[in-house]
């Protein structure tokens, strides 16, 4: 299920409307083949680090482009920004522990036939550790190599880059708190019940459940509409930052875990098909036991 392609530096990424992923250290990639399910060790991190508001700017040339796509990102927190001259790339920043899970999707909204939404990811140290691109939409995630601020540059990667258009961009620290900006979908899931759910180009759902230590659980979803390609998928985050967890299927997927600790679990649903772009609706149920449970009308 996990793509891993070997990292390049950014003059080397290929432009066009080609994909493209790379990593450094544990990658885990947005597209697969594989449908089946697979737990990952968890990655011990320190305590969580309270996620600061991103700093945002424009540059085209190497210019600052003062009034373009000026706002703050918090953890989980959707932000419309647009590419408005050609070369520009926006930067934002936040800050991370190592160990902790790192996901940034990117969706077209509207632009030139030719704007190709792309995503690159900075470490700490300036060095470009993950990169994606594609027709409409992009998804990087990673483990964070380090402690320290990291940087996100959202740009077009067409041929001349210098299409233009307007992107939904989301970021997340996969440890501690996040937020759900209004329109969109996820929170705290209740035991039992449906939760149902959008996935827009490029979008990244973030749902939350508490569990004690050696308790049992499955995550269950389903697809309700969508486009051929969407293919339903669920990342699981231990409270400590690490994926332990990850499926998908073309219509359905389902993964069964023990707590391996006390504390917040955070679920990432998001579709999986090779350019990330596929669009759909979904019911997704958490069951634990032991505790109480709730049935959903119907």
């Amino acid at each position: 299920m996990i793509r891993i392609l070997s990292a390049i530096a950014h003059s080397l990424v290929r432009p066009g409307r080609v994909a493209a992923s790379m990593f450094a250290g544990a990658l885990l990639a947005t597209a697969c083949s594989e449908r089946s399910g697979t737990v990952l060790a968890p990655v011990a991190s320190t305590p969580p680090t309270p996620v600061a508001a991103v700093e945002r700017t424009s540059s085209t040339g190497g210019s600052d482009q003062t009034g373009i796509n000026t706002g703050a990102l918090t953890n989980g927190g959707n932000f419309t920004g647009t590419i408005s001259v050609a070369g520009q790339t926006d930067t934002w920043t936040f800050s991370a522990t190592a160990g902790q899970f790192l996901i940034v999707g990117i969706g077209e909204i509207s632009g030139s036939a030719d704007f190709t939404p792309w995503i690159r990811l900075q470490d700490p140290n300036g060095v470009i550790i993950v990169s994606s691109s594609n027709t409409s939409a992009a998804q990087v995630g990673i483990a964070a190599p380090l402690t320290g601020t990291y940087t996100v540059l959202a740009a077009t990667n067409d041929l001349g880059f210098d299409g233009t258009g307007t992107y939904r961009l989301m970021a997340a620290q996969l440890q501690g708190n996040f937020i759900v900006s209004p329109g969109d979908q996820g929170g705290a899931m209740t035991n039992g019940a449906n939760h149902a759910g959008s996935l827009l180009l490029g979008d990244i759902d973030l749902w939350s459940f508490t569990a004690t230590q050696g308790d049992t659980f499955v995550l269950a979803i389903g697809e309700v509409t969508g486009t051929p390609d969407y293919t339903p998928w669920i990342r699981l985050v231990a409270p400590n930052g690490a994926v332990i967890g990850n499926t998908s299927g073309a219509l359905a997927a389902q993964l069964q875990l023990t707590a391996p600790s006390t504390g917040t679990y955070t679920i990432i649903l998001s579709t999986q098909d090779s350019g990330n772009d596929a669009t759909g609706d979904y019911t997704m149920t958490l069951a634990k036991n032991p505790g109480a449970l709730v049935i959903s009308p119907g």
